[in-house]
């Protein structure tokens, strides 16, 4: 297997910040602060304030979309229809 130093980055999770350094094939890895995985954004500090701000945001954008055809003339059997799917 081979690791692609360009696209390979580390992360050390601990609340007081600190440096860490990974070297392979004398080439120095990067370390980042955060970065997403699998849709959630992780961070050196271990807390996710910032995963949840973002996933509150798309949770309001999708109910404010909702909200503008429930508003709307459509009929109340549709209404519920669209609110349990």
């Amino acid at each position: 297997m081979k690791i692609n130093i360009k696209k390979t980055k580390v992360m050390k999770i601990r609340r007081q910040p600190s440096t860490i350094k990974i070297t392979v094939d004398g080439e120095m890895l990067q370390q980042v602060e955060e970065f997403k995985y699998l849709g959630s954004i992780l961070s050196s500090s271990g807390y996710s304030k910032k995963d949840i701000r973002v996933r509150i945001g798309m949770a309001k954008s999708a109910f404010n979309k909702l909200n503008k055809l429930l508003i709307g003339g459509l009929k109340l059997e549709v209404k519920k229809r669209l609110v349990k799917t």
